[in-house]
Formats: C-alpha cells, sequence, structure tokens
C-alpha cells in the first residue's frame, strides 16, 4: 500500500496564490474523502479571483486522493482548474520533486487538456516549477504511484531567508 500526498504551490504573478495538493491512500476511493480531507469546495468564486481546484466531482477539491492499494496504484489523471483573476496573467505551479520523484514510478507529467501537451508539458521529476503565461485554464497530471510508501508530507514551496549583508571588517 502507499500513503502520501504533495502540494502544489499556484501562484498568479502580481497576484494571490493558492496551495492545492494530490496523492494516494489505501482508504480513498476515486470519488470525494471526505474523512481524508478530499471534501467538495463551493461553488467558484467571482471573475477577479484567482481559483484553483482539482475537478474530480461536484465544485472540485484541494485535494485530491486516490486509492493506495498495492495492485491499483495508477496510472491516474487528476483534473486541475486554474482560472486567473486577471485574464492573460503569467502563473508560477511550485512542487517538491525531489520527494514526487521518491514517491511516484516513472514520470509525472503537467500538460494542458485542451491540446493534452501541445502547448504546455513538463515532467514533473525533473522540474520542481513550471511559469506558464499560456491562456490555459485546464491541465492534467497523470501519475502511478509508488509502492510501499507510508508516508504522508504536507510540503510547501521553499521559504527564502533573507541573509543579513556582512559587517564591515569582519
Amino acid at each position: 500500500d502507499s500513503n502520501w500526498q504533495i502540494t502544489l504551490n499556484v501562484a498568479e504573478v502580481g497576484q494571490a496564490s493558492v496551495n492545492v495538493g494530490f496523492g494516494v491512500n489505501p482508504a480513498a476511493t476515486n470519488g470525494l474523502d471526505e474523512a481524508l480531507g478530499d471534501s467538495e469546495l463551493p461553488p467558484m468564486p467571482p471573475a477577479g479571483v484567482l481559483d484553483v481546484r482539482f475537478l474530480n466531482a461536484g465544485n472540485g477539491t484541494a485535494l485530491d486522493l486516490r486509492p493506495g492499494i498495492s495492485g491499483n496504484l495508477g496510472p491516474y489523471t487528476l483534473n486541475l482548474r486554474v482560472r486567473r483573476a486577471v485574464a492573460g496573467d503569467a502563473i508560477l505551479i511550485t512542487w517538491n520533486r525531489n520527494l514526487l520523484a521518491t514517491m511516484a514510478v516513472g514520470n509525472v507529467t503537467l500538460r494542458d487538456a485542451l491540446t493534452d501537451g501541445s502547448i504546455v508539458s513538463v515532467d514533473m521529476v525533473a522540474q520542481s516549477s513550471a511559469s506558464i503565461t499560456a491562456a490555459v485554464e485546464d491541465f492534467l497530471i497523470v501519475f502511478t504511484a509508488g509502492d510501499g510508501f507510508d508516508i504522508t508530507a504536507e510540503l510547501l514551496p521553499p521559504v527564502l531567508i533573507p541573509v543579513a549583508p556582512p559587517v564591515a571588517g569582519v
């Protein structure tokens, strides 16, 4: 069995950022799993607000968990919608690629749903971020979970810690 989750931070340049996550859990289904935190979000907010959600049921969720049971570890295709606050703004999606590489088997891809990867296609194990300027709203994340991982890591993007300037004469 396998039990893990990865956090994606989706930031709109000059606007807000939103965290969403995906992963596997032995108790998860391919639908809503409210006991695991995979619950339906309210309807999308009005235009002018960055909104990020997985389109797996109803209004969508901020966490998309799939079954983490040996013999049933994917491949899984997740549908991620990113509606920008301002049309045309660039977005930056970040994640921990090192952790993802240890928990998934083979490639993990982020690609646009409109062309299935002709506009956006990112190897999420080779890269830790994707800067997207194209007017794409719907994305696919495709992965197969590795077996035997029983860790759940809620990861945020790295925090930059300011470094004090050097002291003269030291």
